[in-house]
């Protein structure tokens, strides 16, 4: 007699069917999850650098507003814009650019820094002003300002230029129609001229400065020489451009403590003692400046923190992953490509407080505060110490955790090491 079909194995079957099958899908979800949130974590675009000769530009850049461009005030600074104080302050900020660039080509710390602060200070849409007696500019462009034809001679892509002289009046004309025509929008200027991007603009100016100092002779104030070379103006003592830059460039190493290069004449030892001296007032005023950005009430530290952070419109740390002047020129001219552990977060070494506001949000309203690590420092104790802190300033954040310790990005710090900077993000209760 045959055996009745029972069916409570029948639905046991199914079950058993529809929870293999489940897994399946279930498992294909979590792979495909996994593998977007891997690829957060890996930088899987290779760049290849082929340089042959400094005047070969190094990489493409572009300007992405991931970073909101927030409105500045000055509470207590000088509203005169081309003072000493204004100058230095504002063009501090751009330290994460001068720095690496610097670093890049083996220029003395602050140089470029103090060409910036007189070229033109902070601001990457400003050209030349116009000379006397024209309504335009005469076409030099750039946070450290460069003329049309070198920069197209550096392998910068520029506005039609109308002339191969320094002095190109029709292009000035021309610079002026384009800011008003993209409003002074970086996102759009940068498809015109690369000297409206700050990074691509510093590293131009930088790779002619070399070039200045190989084509004049070596030794005592070899350096002197190529900034005549680079400004082309020849005039002497306190009225040429060179003197003007000894004098930031003092003025700001008062500031930072960095060192002169030691093959200086003894005239230009006596000119950075008496500036820095003249000069000194400017290091204390630094710290007693306040800003407003967009009407947050902030201090130096906060505005610097904010700039820095700022360069991730930029492509900063894509810069930053570039091999050096002398790495390329010895790889002789090949493709060589960028190793991915090349990840270095941009930082303003002038930044000294433990955590610092950047004024960033995102779509949930977590704050972002910037901490540089200590020895010793792991993502427990920095939550743990933000807290703390928070604790003593009236209790306004839940408790960060150390998920919430992040980087340059926004994402997970899943390793950390002495010296690098992170964030806290913090969201108030």
């Amino acid at each position: 007699m045959s055996k009745e079909f029972d069916p409570s194995r029948r639905d046991f079957l199914k079950k058993l069917w529809l929870i293999a099958w489940w897994a399946v899908i279930l498992g294909t979800w979590w792979k495909l999850l996994y593998d977007a949130l891997s690829s957060d974590w890996e930088d899987e675009e290779t760049i290849e650098v082929n340089i042959k000769s400094i005047k070969d530009k190094p990489i493409d850049l572009w300007y992405q507003e991931i970073i909101k461009d927030k409105d500045i005030n000055f509470i207590t600074s000088t509203w005169d814009k081309f003072s000493k104080l204004s100058r230095i302050s504002r063009s501090l900020r751009r330290k994460p650019v001068t720095d690496v660039v610097e670093d890049r080509y083996n220029i003395p710390r602050w140089l470029l820094m103090a060409m910036m602060a007189q070229e033109w200070m902070w601001d990457p849409t400003m050209p030349n002003l116009p000379v006397k007696g024209s309504k335009y500019g005469d076409g030099w462009l750039g946070l450290i300002h460069i003329q049309a034809i070198n920069a197209h001679d550096f392998g910068l892509k520029t506005l039609p230029r109308y002339t191969k002289w320094m002095k190109d009046m029709q292009h000035g004309k021309l610079i002026e129609e384009t800011l008003k025509k993209c409003k002074y929008n970086l996102a759009k200027l940068v498809k015109y001229d690369d000297r409206f991007h700050p990074i691509l603009a510093v590293d131009c100016a930088a790779r002619f400065l070399v070039n200045c100092k190989n084509r004049s002779w070596s030794g005592t104030d070899d350096r002197i020489h190529a900034l005549k070379l680079y400004s082309w103006r020849w005039y002497s003592w306190k009225s040429w451009y060179g003197y003007k830059v000894i004098e930031y460039r003092a003025t700001i190493n008062n500031i930072t403590w960095d060192w002169f290069p030691n093959n200086f004449s003894k005239n230009i030892y006596k000119d950075i003692k008496n500036c820095k001296n003249k000069n000194s007032y400017i290091k204390n005023e630094l710290d007693e400046l306040r800003f407003y950005i967009d009407w947050e009430r902030c201090w130096y530290d906060e505005y610097l923190a904010y700039f820095e952070e700022l360069m991730q419109n930029f492509e900063l740390q894509k810069y930053m992953k570039i091999w050096t002047y002398a790495e390329n020129i010895a790889s002789k001219g090949k493709k060589t490509p960028i190793p991915k552990d090349r990840e270095i977060t941009p930082e303003n070494t002038l930044i000294k407080s433990e955590f610092v506001d950047t004024k960033q949000h995102n779509s949930e309203w977590f704050r972002l505060y910037r901490y540089k690590i200590k020895k010793w420092d792991t993502p427990l104790s920095i939550s743990d110490k933000f807290d703390a802190r928070d604790k003593q300033n009236w209790d306004k954040y839940a408790n960060a955790g150390n998920l919430n310790i992040v980087k340059f990005n926004w994402k997970l710090a899943k390793s950390i090491k002495e010296g690098d900077v992170v964030y806290v993000k913090a969201r108030k209760k």
